[in-house]
């Protein structure tokens, strides 16, 4: 999605320059989609910061993050709407035409979809796993009784309760 959000920019800025209405309202979106708003902010908050005389106030700024994936495929959908409006935009390029983009934004948005299912998965079974270990009656509890039989019947100075003492439970 990236490397052809940002073959989209290259073209738009090679048919109407840079300067043109129709690249600024692209260049915003994918400054979004890639992360590059978050990287312009923080250079400008430093540059402040820096050129700050002392005894000049603290100023206050907005906060920018980095979007997480299904923000940056909702950006995306915008970015394909917004080039539907272009009338200029036909491509020879398959890799960046309308049908190409929109074919992307589905796998994308599919992949996103089959994660979300394997992550709620990965949860349960994490939580059901972490049971054994954690519980009043898991192997942590476990082991640490073991740990205190073993120093109780051999002795803290013997060999037995050695192999046991540098572990940590």
């Amino acid at each position: 999605m990236e490397k052809v959000s940002r073959n989209v920019r290259s073209e738009i800025a090679e048919v109407k320059g840079k300067g043109s209405v129709e690249y600024n309202r692209v260049n915003i979106l994918i400054k979004v989609i890639l992360g590059e708003n978050v990287t312009e902010h923080s250079r400008m908050k430093n540059t402040v910061i820096k050129n700050l005389k002392e005894g000049d106030p603290q100023p206050q700024f907005s906060s920018v993050s980095a979007l997480e994936y299904k923000s940056r495929l909702g950006n995306f959908r915008s970015l394909i709407g917004t080039i539907k409006t272009f009338g200029f935009y036909e491509q020879t390029d398959s890799s960046i035409s309308v049908t190409s983009l929109e074919s992307l934004e589905a796998e994308t948005a599919d992949s996103l979809e089959k994660t979300a299912l394997r992550e709620i998965k990965f949860a349960g079974e994490r939580s059901r796993i972490m049971h054994y270990f954690e519980s009043g009656h898991g192997l942590k509890d476990r082991a640490s009784r073991a740990k205190r039989h073993i120093r109780r019947k051999y002795g803290a100075a013997s060999p037995e309760y050695k192999t046991t003492s540098n572990k940590k439970y």
